[in-house]
């Protein structure tokens, strides 16, 4: 397996995993904010509302001007803050930002990701690395939801928004490494 396809591989499952720590959580964070029913599903619905029309944007953009090594970084680099920014959130209607941001985020990196990781597959052996794409993703969700879950039941969403954001950040860094590499 290609280095970078191997650094693709972990800056996603650093992503996922920090991202499944808080998901399965998500509503109650709602309701602890005072929101509801709706606003969890609302706010949701904005992240990707946003994300979607983000994406299409960007995805034009990466194949025309924009170097998609440097747009995966930068889209970490945006999921990062994002994962901070849960950290300050005191009003609902932080909460609808900070999931704008998270959603402008994704549609940055995502079609970059998608792209690179589909440009370094070995021949022979797409689906095989295709599975561990989404196969790895799962297995780390799980266990993320459960850490979550329980980090969020003895100690509270602040120390799962740190232990969030520390691992985006350390997605972002990994995802560094790609920006100067060059496909052979």
């Amino acid at each position: 397996m290609k280095f970078e396809l191997r650094l693709l591989l972990l800056s996603n499952y650093l992503n996922f995993f920090g991202s499944g720590l808080f998901i399965p959580l998500y509503a109650l964070f709602v309701q602890q904010m005072g929101g509801n029913v709706f606003h969890a599903g609302a706010s949701f619905g904005t992240y990707t509302l946003t994300a979607g029309l983000v994406t299409f944007i960007f995805g034009k953009l990466e194949d025309k001007i924009l170097d998609k090594r440097k747009m995966l970084c930068l889209g970490y680099f945006f999921v990062a803050v994002g994962a901070v920014s849960f950290l300050f959130i005191t009003e609902l209607w932080h909460l609808y930002l900070v999931q704008v941001l998270n959603a402008i985020a994704f549609g940055i990196f995502n079609p970059a990701w998608k792209t690179l990781y589909a440009s370094d597959e070995d021949i022979g052996k797409e689906a095989q690395e295709w599975a561990l794409v989404d196969g790895g993703d799962m297995i780390l969700i799980s266990i993320a939801a459960v850490l979550g879950g329980f980090l969020v039941n003895w100690y509270g969403f602040r120390m799962l928004f740190f232990l969030m954001a520390f691992v985006q950040v350390v997605a972002f860094l990994f995802s560094l490494k790609i920006i100067g590499k060059k496909k052979k």
